[in-house]
């Protein structure tokens, strides 16, 4: 059985004169029968990581502020795929669970 997660971020980005929103997402599927082994659970976090950072555009901060807000999205961001897949799995009858997370 297939779920997915959307890792999905909507952030400000700090303009000279006004603030501007943006919203990404990224589907992650991952079957929901190998989510009893440790190792999957572990591989599976770290692509929810990775897709964090990719939305959140960790790469292109360039200030502190920046930074800052870009971890707090990363941290929000995978904090909300997280509850997703924990609900997902407690519902482990729903052959497929799909919830768009927006961290604000």
């Amino acid at each position: 059985m297939f779920s997915r997660i959307f890792t999905a971020a909507a952030f400000a980005a700090i303009a000279s004169t006004a603030a501007l929103a943006d919203s990404r997402s990224v589907e992650i599927e991952y079957d929901v029968a190998t989510m009893a082994d440790a190792s999957a659970r572990e591989a599976l976090y770290a692509e929810i990581q990775g897709a964090a950072r990719s939305v959140c555009e960790t790469r292109s901060a360039r200030t502190l502020v920046e930074v800052r807000i870009a971890r707090q999205c990363v941290t929000e961001a995978v904090e909300g795929a997280m509850d997703q897949l924990n609900t997902t799995l407690a519902a482990r009858n729903i052959e497929t669970g799909t919830a768009t997370v927006e961290v604000r």
